[in-house]
C-alpha cells in the first residue's frame, strides 16, 4: 500500500482541467508546480515523481482511496458507504511514484 501522504485527490474546482489533461491517457507526469492542483503543502519524497492519474469513486463523502504499487502497475481502490448501488464517477489523483506505471487499474466498492 502506498502511504496516504503520497497522494491526494484533485479538488472539484480543478477536475475539468485534470480530465482535459488526461483526455487520451490514464496518467501524466506532472512538471507544473503542484499548487496548481490546490495543494501547496504537498511534495514527493526523494526518488519519486508526481503523476496525475485517472480515478473512480462511489460515494465521495463516505469513502477513501487505497493505492497499491505492484510491479509496474498502479492499483487504485475506492471504498465507501452508501444506501444503494451508485454508478462510478470520475476523479483524478496526484500520486508520487518511483516510475511511470505501465498500467493503471481502478476499482470501486460500495457497502450498504
Amino acid at each position: 500500500m502506498l502511504p496516504q501522504d503520497s497522494f491526494f485527490e484533485v479538488p472539484v474546482s480543478r477536475l475539468d482541467a485534470a480530465e482535459a489533461a488526461l483526455k487520451d491517457k490514464t496518467f501524466e507526469r506532472q512538471v507544473e508546480p503542484l499548487d496548481y492542483w490546490r495543494r501547496t503543502d504537498f511534495t514527493c519524497k526523494a526518488a519519486s515523481h508526481p503523476y496525475l492519474v485517472r480515478a473512480l469513486f462511489g460515494y465521495g463523502g463516505t469513502g477513501n482511496y487505497a493505492l497499491q504499487w505492484i510491479g509496474t502497475s498502479l492499483i487504485i481502490n475506492h471504498a465507501s458507504l452508501g444506501s444503494h448501488a451508485v454508478r462510478s464517477r470520475k476523479s483524478a489523483l496526484v500520486v508520487c511514484l518511483p516510475d511511470a506505471p505501465t498500467k493503471v487499474y481502478s476499482s470501486v466498492v460500495v457497502a450498504a
